[in-house]
């Protein structure tokens, strides 16, 4: 019977053998009390996994039935809004969003993703910076690196990327006043970027014969970076810096 097939797939599930679980976890999505609780798991399980068109799939499912338990209900709609912000879909996550927010205004972290999404619709490339195909990235930090010196000839010798951490672009610059190489790094993220993270930098700086770096993320440096990087010529370029230029490459 599907109690007891619900509660195999949970222990299943905690014995981490997934891919049982999952089974019948997809096999009760359809059932109408034991249907959004499995499909949040089922959803859960492929997020894991990965397969998150699989998972947004699932989570859609959960949403189609009635009489949702308010937690459950809760839980489909903010995990199904991740799923689309995953994918850029940020026209179908933000309004899953408010919707979360109009029943329980204080759950996890809705009302900052709200007020993110939102700054991310505005602007297409922040989107790209931090949700694009690795790509994609590294073609927008190749035109912030050209336009960073105004009336510069900027040559891009080198481009190393880090996973989905950050990228790094070496290039040659050249001004009116100056000739230098300057390493560029670009990190994808929207939290604190502390000291290890510059002293990797600056180490990759000494490695690579570069006159100077300059350090862009999408949220802020600590105290401990900044400290840092007072006595070297490391430039640190947080959010506010970092959504001036992207606006500007928009205008081109």
């Amino acid at each position: 019977d599907k109690p007891s097939l619900f509660v195999i797939a949970q222990c299943y599930y905690e014995a981490g053998q997934n891919d049982r679980a999952l089974r019948i976890f997809s096999h009760l999505r359809p059932d109408p009390s034991w249907g959004p609780q499995a499909s949040l798991y089922a959803g859960t399980i492929n997020t894991k996994l990965r397969k998150y068109d699989q998972a947004q799939l699932d989570f859609e499912i959960g949403l189609r039935h009635e009489n949702i338990p308010t937690d459950i209900l809760l839980e489909l709609k903010y995990r199904l809004a991740s799923a689309y912000t995953r994918n850029q879909e940020l026209d179908r996550a933000l309004p899953l969003l408010h919707e979360i927010r109009a029943i329980n205004p204080n759950y996890k972290d809705v009302s900052s993703q709200i007020s993110s999404g939102s700054e991310l619709q505005q602007n297409q490339n922040l989107q790209t910076y931090l949700m694009a195909p690795p790509s994609e990235f590294v073609t927008l930090c190749r035109k912030l690196s050209s336009s960073f010196f105004p009336q510069s000839q900027t040559k891009i010798t080198d481009i190393s990327v880090q996973r989905s951490e950050y990228t790094d672009i070496l290039a040659e610059v050249e001004t009116s006043k100056w000739v230098d190489v300057i390493l560029f790094r670009y990190i994808r993220s929207t939290g604190q970027v502390g000291e290890f993270m510059l002293r990797d930098f600056h180490s990759r700086i000494k490695e690579l014969k570069a006159g100077r770096g300059l350090c862009f993320s999408a949220g802020k440096f600590t105290e401990g970076a900044h400290a840092f990087v007072e006595a070297r010529l490391i430039d640190l370029i947080s959010k506010e810096e970092l959504l001036k230029r992207l606006r500007a490459l928009s205008r081109r």
